[in-house]
């Protein structure tokens, strides 16, 4: 039998003695039942009720114990129904029967808290049993002294009657220390156990009257007795039915857990002893018996609560040790990490669990084997010679490295190994080697760097990477040669074949650079965009040029972009020399402005950084810093450019040009600043400038008929006051809205052309026009007429200058006509030759400009001019305006060439001196020349 079956069946005998000496007192003595207990016949059966229903809501051990207790509750009422019954037996009889079967109720609550124990604590907890004990000794104690003994002291019954009385109190005081044992279990504690526990302790107190009744001979109230053993049954009833009684919780021992109910019941059991003790000591009637019997529980309480103490003390250190041993165990096998302890002789004693989740391994798999036999390859020295470092390792000293480790499935594992020697400590009795897997992270890191210095589209080196590569190499006093390569209109397979097919040209140049450059490279590196940048060492500048025009000429080769689209692509090409004392950025910078030649040039063109060049880029960055101030110093000017009407060789307008007069080098042209001032955001104050200094002097032309045309940067065009810009320039210069046209250009357009619309709508609310520039140079020039609202559109010089070659001119008839369809006017641009201007006339251009007619003029020789002009006369010959006009004849052509040509034959006394053709270049919308 166990301990715990044990400690469960002496109570179980004690409890059943005590009931039958009970029953024998009571069948001896029959003392006669007072009438008022029938009434205790109610608060009975409201127990009997109860107790069956709350054990038909319980379930296994928990309903037996109710069973039990409604059985107690039962034979309770029924002993008070046989007093109020008492036919056909007599009253001595009826009387010793009554007092039969109340005294077998105690056995089954007895048997019902023995089972509730069970059901709660499993597991034996001889801690509690301790303190169950205390209390009952301390309450013994209790009684004996205020009761048992001054009862037995006042009774005249034999010694026989009065061992046996002793049963009545002995056998409910067991009942109490069982209640308690109950509820002093950790966490058993619920209203039900409590609510039985206080009718137990209000059965003890009634039933403890009644033995004092019986013993002095009714010398106490009954109604008191009545009373309390009336609650104790509706404390009973109270208890089953109660509904935290239903969920039965497991409770575990926990010496360690005193909560203030049992820590105050303790203290209070175990210092009522010492306190009777001593009172009984202190009087003089006390007798010896008395003291020593106080004496010895009082020996005994303390015993066990110093048992309880060290018990708890024990438990304490016991728990702590257990919980770190626990801990420390929960972590390693939970821990990612593989642990291994390798004893004084290099044999491995203990693996952790991560063995299996990590490497694959079962965790015994290096159980026994040797150190040096573990599958690890070290990856800057040998294993053996880490092995030696680590057993030569001191004390509480620890090594780290990173080896190389095979996984069960053959892969490589890239770990870092941490050596720690404990020999020294008598728990570890060891080395222990930690292990962590940092192939992902090692991969990560090598991926970030390799991203931080490579272009993740082409995989070449990035501009960082580049610019690195470049200043080693100018440390080294090795003078290398730096290409920068730029792609033309890669903007234009962007926007429409998609970024897709941008990218696929990209690989493609990259791959082709790197096949061309071959061995002599030092590294070719995207730097952004379109743009690719070659390092080449021991190279000269000869073959740095050779090498670049192959590598255009790769360029040039079909490129397959998707399933639909194939390109010939093109690119230009600038080459710097390294010279002593460069830096790698100032290097870098003269190869770009190199490239920035080439591309004036044309597509496909390669240049060589020089003197010349240099002395270029010294003036630009002396063009850069001075445009900050060049407008606060009225360094600007506009110029005029007259627009003539091709049908009657009338002055109709003029075409407002900026114009740079620098104070060192004089006039500037606007190829060469205004690029910079994009750059910079001058160009928006230079932009308001340039609308509010043309609306003044047309304002002041004599012909209120004329208009002016002035040019409109990107930068002004995505502001959000162009609007109120315009109406201020025509409020102080009082021009009337409809002579101000704005141009804009195609590549401005671009990026967005819904924003630009709404922007060129409000400006047309004012009444002011819009022309398209340029027209015919971009790739969607038809979408931009439909989607815009124009006025005029200017035919690109380009197509003026080939109007002799069928192609071109039956493209210009197709603009024209275009136009016509859609309501706008033609401006021809660049009209340099009389077979132009003739060209253009027959195919119905409205208007034209260009050196045939005038050059930009100042504004007085504007003024002069305007003022000159004679207007049209009225039999001026109009050529071919409609197609079925029949072709006019060469009388027709002279006359109207002739009345063309006025402003040349008569031009103004201050007109300036006519100068190169042309710029030589596209300059853009500020540019006019040409």
């Amino acid at each position: 039998m166990t301990p715990e079956v044990d400690n469960r069946v002496w109570p179980t005998a004690l409890v059943t003695t005590a009931v039958a000496a009970s029953a024998t007192f009571a069948w001896s003595t029959r003392v006669p039942d007072d009438t008022a207990d029938r009434w205790l016949m109610i608060p009975a059966l409201i127990a009997v009720v109860a107790t069956v229903l709350g054990a038909r809501r319980r379930q296994g051990a928990e309903r037996i114990a109710w069973i039990a207790i409604a059985g107690s509750c039962t034979m309770t009422l029924a002993s008070y129904a046989l007093g109020f019954f008492r036919w056909p037996l007599d009253e001595a009889t009826s009387n010793g029967i009554a007092g039969l079967l109340r005294a077998p109720d105690r056995t089954l609550i007895a048997l019902g808290l023995i089972a509730m124990i069970g059901a709660r604590s499993p597991i034996r907890d001889r801690y509690v049993t301790i303190e169950a004990t205390i209390v009952a000794l301390a309450a013994s104690l209790v009684m004996w002294v205020f009761l048992i003994e001054p009862a037995i002291g006042r009774s005249t019954l034999g010694d026989t009657d009065l061992l046996l009385s002793l049963a009545l109190p002995a056998s409910d005081l067991v009942l109490v220390a069982l209640a308690a044992r109950l509820t002093l279990g950790f966490r058993a504690r619920n209203r039900a156990c409590t609510l039985l526990l206080l009718g137990l302790v209000a059965r003890l107190l009634g039933n403890s009257l009644v033995y004092w009744d019986k013993l002095t001979a009714g010398e106490t109230s009954s109604a008191t007795m009545i009373v309390l053993t009336g609650v104790s049954l509706l404390l009973f009833a109270a208890a089953a039915l109660d509904r935290s009684g239903l969920d039965v919780p497991l409770v575990a021992p926990r010496a360690v857990q005193l909560d203030r109910l049992r820590l105050t019941t303790i203290v209070v059991s175990a210092l009522t002893p010492q306190i009777i003790l001593v009172a009984s000591v202190l009087r003089d009637d006390m007798a010896r018996s008395t003291i020593a019997v106080t004496g010895l529980i009082a020996a005994t309480v303390t015993g066990l609560a110093l048992a309880r103490l060290w018990g708890l003390a024990v438990s304490v250190r016991d728990l702590t040790e257990r919980r770190g041993k626990d801990r420390l165990a929960s972590l390693v096998e939970r821990s990612s990490d593989v642990v291994v302890l390798v004893d004084v002789d290099g044999q491995i004693t203990y693996t952790s669990g991560a063995m299996s989740t990590q490497l694959g391994y079962a965790p015994n798999h290096w159980l026994r084997s040797s150190m040096q036999d573990l599958p690890i390859t070290a990856t800057t020295e040998s294993w053996w010679a880490i092995v030696d470092r680590i057993r030569a390792l001191p004390a509480d000293y620890s090594f780290t490295a990173e080896v190389g480790l095979s996984h069960a499935n053959g892969t490589a594992r890239l770990m870092e190994l941490t050596a720690v020697n404990m020999i020294e400590n008598v728990a570890v009795d060891g080395i222990v080697l930690t292990m962590r897997d940092v192939t992902a992270t090692r991969t990560l890191q090598r991926q970030l760097s390799y991203r931080a210095d490579h272009d993740e589209l082409t995989g070449l080196a990035n501009r960082a990477q580049f610019l690195t590569q470049l200043n080693d190499t100018l440390h080294s006093d090795e003078l290398s040669v730096v290409m920068f390569v730029d792609l033309d209109d890669f903007k234009v397979v962007n926007d429409t074949m998609g970024h897709e097919a941008g990218d696929v040209l990209l690989r493609t140049v990259a791959d082709r650079l790197l096949a061309r450059m071959g061995d002599e490279v030092g590294v070719v590196a995207r730097l952004g965009g379109d743009e690719f940048a070659v390092l080449l060492r021991h190279v000269s500048t000869e073959r740095a040029v050779e090498l670049a025009g192959g590598a255009i000429n790769d360029i040039r080769e079909s490129i397959l972009l998707n399933e639909y689209h194939t390109v010939a692509g093109s690119g230009s090409i600038g080459i710097a020399k390294a010279e002593p004392g460069d830096t790698a950025s100032a290097v870098l910078r003269n190869a770009d402005f190199a490239m920035y030649r080439a591309k004036r040039r044309g597509k496909g063109f390669i240049e060589v950084f020089d003197v010349e060049l240099e002395h270029e880029v010294a003036r630009t960055d002396e063009y850069r810093r001075d445009l900050m101030s060049a407008l606060g110093k009225n360094q600007f000017m506009l110029e005029y450019q007259p627009i003539m009407r091709l049908s009657d060789g009338a002055l109709v307008g003029a075409e407002a040009l900026i114009r740079w007069n620098h104070h060192v080098y004089g006039a500037v042209q606007p190829a060469d600043f205004i690029g910079l001032a994009e750059q910079t955001g001058v160009i928006i104050p230079i932009g308001w400038w340039s609308i509010r200094q043309a609306c003044i002097t047309a304002s002041g032309w004599v012909d209120r008929s004329l208009f002016v045309t002035v040019n409109v940067s990107g930068s002004q065009l995505r502001g959000a006051s162009l609007v109120e810009h315009v109406q201020a320039a025509l409020d102080e210069s009082g021009l009337a809205p409809h002579r101000l046209v704005l141009e804009i250009t195609e590549s401005m357009l671009i990026d967005d052309p819904e924003g630009a619309a709404v922007e060129l709508r409000a400006v047309r609310e004012l009444g002011v026009r819009v022309a398209l520039d340029d027209f015919g140079t971009g790739y969607s020039s038809l979408a931009y007429v439909q989607r815009l609202p124009l006025d005029l559109i200017k035919i690109d010089r380009e197509f003026v200058q080939t109007l002799g070659e069928q192609r071109d001119q039956a493209l210009t008839r197709t603009i024209v006509a275009m136009a016509h369809n859609l309501g706008l006017e033609t401006i021809g641009e660049g009209v340099e030759a009389e077979h132009q201007a003739r060209e253009l006339a027959l195919l119905g251009c409205d208007y034209s400009q260009g050196y045939l007619f005038s050059m930009p003029l100042s504004a007085a020789a504007m003024a002069k001019l305007v003022q000159a002009h004679p207007p049209p006369t009225a039999h001026t010959a109009l050529i071919a305006v409609s197609p079925a006009m029949q072709a006019p004849t060469d009388a027709d052509r002279d006359a109207t060439l002739a009345l063309l040509l006025r402003p040349l034959i008569h031009p103004p006394s201050d007109a300036p001196v006519r100068a190169d053709r042309h710029c030589g270049q596209h300059c853009g919308q500020h540019c006019g020349q040409g």
